[in-house]
């Protein structure tokens, strides 16, 4: 059997072969995406993530493990959890409360994962669970990946990191 983050990885790796046969492959105009809104490609996507289970698994995954951890780490208070990754109330409840219809962006879960003050091994993990991955090739990854190797977790100073070395203070 597949871990959770293995799962997810397969799944998104069949949603790119799905969208590379959605293509038009006119030679006079190059390699276009078949889809000519962000509405239809939204459509898309949300059908083909609808249609793999797995990843529903890996949010749901990714939600209780974000449960167990604030409960661990801050004794259940998730106002100052949520505070200290920078994300807004809602953020917080829409991923823990409808973990099967919201996957979090990569960078809501960087940030959960520097205010749960894991390692970058422990980060890593999560991050799949949400179905991202760190990069080498990615200036902002590599930022991120070099505060939890180091142990930096402080939200402001991360930020003031990626904003001088990666160009971006947003994070992923």
């Amino acid at each position: 059997m597949f871990s959770s983050g293995e799962s997810a990885a397969r799944a998104l790796l069949s949603m790119t072969h799905f969208l590379r046969t959605e293509r038009n492959d006119s030679p006079s105009d190059g390699w276009r995406p078949k889809f000519d809104s962000p509405e239809e490609l939204s459509s898309v996507l949300n059908a083909f993530f609808a249609a793999h289970p797995a990843t529903r698994t890996t949010c749901a995954a990714f939600a209780q493990r974000i449960r167990n951890e604030v409960n661990r780490k801050f004794d259940g208070d998730a106002p100052a959890f949520y505070r200290a990754a920078g994300i807004s109330r809602f953020q917080y409840s829409k991923l823990l409360s409808h973990p099967e219809s919201s996957r979090p962006s990569k960078d809501t879960a960087l940030r959960m994962a520097l205010a749960l003050q894991c390692s970058l091994d422990e980060a890593s993990d999560l991050l799949a669970l949400a179905g991202h991955a760190l990069s080498p090739a990615i200036p902002e990854d590599r930022v991120w990946a070099a505060c939890f190797a180091h142990g930096l977790y402080h939200l402001p100073t991360v930020l003031q990191y990626l904003e001088r070395h990666a160009g971006s203070g947003s994070g992923a």
